[in-house]
């Protein structure tokens, strides 16, 4: 049945919401414009009204994925930017023209069957999540009333985990079986290439199908709908390889659009209160049954433009908590300078040498992690500052080090926003007491 103008316009709206997930519309914007940054805001002269002179009236704001100008008040998201855009060249260009350019472009696959629930790609798209709900529930029961879970479940309860905990996380036991899994979804009838295309079974080049996850323990990893959308799986023997084994990227699991917890965290969340980033799984886990209940994850990849979207449309406050190590301090720097093209206020907790949260939690204590370690987040500056140091004084302590390390905090502080200068700066004289002037 041929669908109406009206029902084609209602599906072209709610797929422009979803591609926003995937879309950053300074990309867009930056194919048709030059975009100069100030912070979290992109400017530009404006393409849509006679200007006299240069002004940067067009503004592009990466936090609220929003375009506005000044001056001739036009405003919208990427959809609006493409449509006008493309009039000004066409008038006769549509809305449907605007959501072809953008698959071809910027997505690279139509996901219009995403919102249309007349397409049969959306009923299989809910058959993935519902096979990867149905197989979080079986590996759970496993691991809580079986006695095939036993090991395992000695394994996380040993490492501190209470049972309230496990239940909350969901957290299971794929037994180490080839078909475990495989035969509990064909005795409930589900689709078996669908099962496959989402993750949940491996089929070889001989068409034989084969559980993904055999041996570990099963962190299900949920998106902001509370959807099961893939699985992390940690083994629990000495030797085997990889130590962590996650769902590839299917359909409904791309690793760098999903942060892990976000949809706990959502439920409780307050007004002002800010998100705590961790690495991994257990470190979320350990924080949110040591009382810091705001801590998410970022599924073990480096943290992409989406997820910090994602979260900035929470809140505006991030405290970075990552491993105490080399990796895990470099993968922080990293992480601070995504949240700040987005207008975050960040903060860094600070982590001894070579632990991780996790390992601190049960070291020193939930009352230990919550008071030195969440408490005692430090400015930005202050973490950059501190590594400045190590990577200076690297090679020894001499006179050359030395200035090298004061110039170099002098170029960090000229960084800072314009508001904050002059107070590091005043503190940069007190405590290496020197003048500014040496170095300005």
């Amino acid at each position: 049945m041929a669908i109406t103008k009206e029902q084609q316009e209602e599906i072209i709206i709610a797929w422009s919401q979803k591609a926003k997930e995937k879309i950053d519309i300074s990309n867009v914007v930056g194919d048709y414009l030059f975009l100069q940054r100030n912070g979290n805001m992109l400017r530009s002269i404006c393409p849509f009204h006679e200007r006299k002179g240069q002004e940067l009236t067009f503004e592009v704001n990466q936090t609220q994925q929003v375009f506005q100008c000044s001056s001739c008040q036009v405003e919208g998201d990427f959809f609006t930017f493409i449509l006008l855009m493309n009039r000004k060249i066409n008038p006769e260009f549509s809305a449907y023209d605007a959501f072809k350019l953008v698959n071809q472009q910027y997505i690279g696959t139509n996901i219009a069957h995403l919102v249309d629930p007349r397409h049969e790609r959306h009923h299989q798209l809910i058959e993935m999540y519902e096979g990867n709900e149905f197989i979080a529930n079986l590996y759970h029961r496993v691991l809580t009333e079986t006695e095939e879970g036993k090991l395992a479940l000695r394994y996380l309860l040993k490492r501190g985990l209470t049972m309230k905990t496990i239940k909350t996380f969901k957290i299971g036991f794929a037994p180490d079986s080839f078909q475990f899994a495989t035969d509990a979804l064909k005795a409930k009838n589900f689709n078996m290439e669908l099962m496959v295309e989402c993750g949940l079974i491996y089929m070889n080049d001989k068409k034989k199908m084969f559980d993904r996850f055999r041996g570990r323990i099963i962190f299900p990893i949920q998106d902001i709908k509370n959807r099961v959308v893939g699985f992390g799986g940690r083994t629990i023997q000495d030797g085997v390889q990889p130590k962590y084994l996650n769902t590839s990227e299917t359909p409904i699991f791309i690793k760098g659009e999903h942060v892990y917890n976000l949809n706990r965290v959502l439920r409780g969340h307050k007004e002002g209160q800010p998100i705590v980033y961790f690495e991994g799984y257990m470190d979320v886990i350990a924080a949110w049954q040591a009382g810091c209940t705001i801590g998410v994850a970022t599924l073990g990849t480096a943290m992409t433009q989406s997820q910090v979207r994602l979260v900035s449309s929470v809140t505006d406050q991030a405290i970075i908590c990552y491993d105490g190590d080399e990796p895990g301090q470099s993968a922080t720097e990293k992480a601070l300078l995504q949240n700040e093209n987005f207008g975050m206020v960040l903060k860094v907790a600070p982590m001894p040498a070579g632990t991780d949260p996790d390992d601190y939690v049960k070291a020193y204590g939930a009352y230990s992690f919550q008071r030195d370690v969440i408490g005692k987040a430090i400015h930005p500056f202050e973490f950059r500052c501190n590594r400045l140091r190590t990577k200076c004084f690297e090679a020894g302590r001499d006179r050359v080090a030395y200035q090298v390390y004061l110039q170099k905090i002098i170029s960090l502080i000229k960084k800072l926003p314009y508001s904050e200068q002059h107070r590091y700066l005043t503190k940069f004289e007190s405590r290496f007491h020197l003048s500014r002037r040496t170095f300005l």
